[in-house]
């Protein structure tokens, strides 16, 4: 390592994890990224990215690759869920993007991942280790002492957990135990935009997303 550089290790490869270690990377740090699955991947599906994490990205140089994979709605809009009549619109155009100095964009999350793990298998300083599950952490001699389940130990100056909801590092913080029971249930489907007539809107507790152009997500909250 250079002078004054020191080591991460952050335990979890999603977006915050890439994203968190393509940024230490970039200014010095040298990063251990610890992703407890056999791949880099990402469930889900879309991800509105509004114009402070448009801004973010342009901070570490990736703005530009994600807008081939990203759609620039017209405007974001509320209806009434039993007539379809309209209730709010809030234009993101052009002007939208000047005044807060970046567009509004929608991308897949995959997309966005693949992107973020390209700029890091590219980065010397970003060590990507998949199969590295954390079970745990002690601090030591001024850093940190990580244990995987392979019953490997893995050193650092510091540790970032970005490992999700149900974050061994969080709980060694925090132990506020398992996440609770979800009072809504969604469920989520994607279609051609043509398929769904424009008089065709959820009726009660439920709503409709349009994400990207040509297609709707249907999402449906139930309390």
């Amino acid at each position: 390592m250079t002078r004054g550089s020191r080591k991460f290790i952050v335990a979890g490869g999603g977006i915050g994890g890439l994203s968190i270690a393509y940024a230490l990377a970039r200014k010095g740090h040298e990063i251990a990224v610890l992703e407890q699955a056999t791949d880099f991947t990402e469930v889900g599906a879309g991800i509105q990215l509004a114009p402070n994490g448009m801004r973010a990205l342009a901070d570490l140089g990736l703005a530009d690759p994600v807008m081939p994979y990203a759609w620039k709605p017209e405007a974001l809009q509320m209806r009434n869920g039993y007539t379809g009549a309209p209730i709010v619109k809030l234009p993101t155009n052009a002007e939208f993007a000047q005044r807060y100095r970046a567009p509004y964009c929608v991308v897949h999350r995959a997309d966005l991942l693949s992107i973020l793990l390209e700029a890091c298998s590219a980065e010397t300083r970003i060590d990507l280790q998949t199969g590295a599950r954390v079970e745990g952490y002690e601090s030591a001699n001024g850093g940190v002492s990580v244990q995987l389940s392979s019953g490997e130990t893995v050193e650092g100056d510091a540790l970032i957990g970005a490992d999700g909801l149900r974050s061994t590092v969080r709980q060694k913080i925090v132990g506020d135990g398992a996440p609770e029971k979800p009072r809504h249930v969604v469920y989520r489907g994607v279609v051609p935009r043509h398929t769904i007539p424009d008089a065709l809107w959820c009726q009660g507790r439920c709503h409709v997303v349009r994400r990207r152009r040509g297609f709707r997500a249907l999402s449906s909250a139930v309390g």
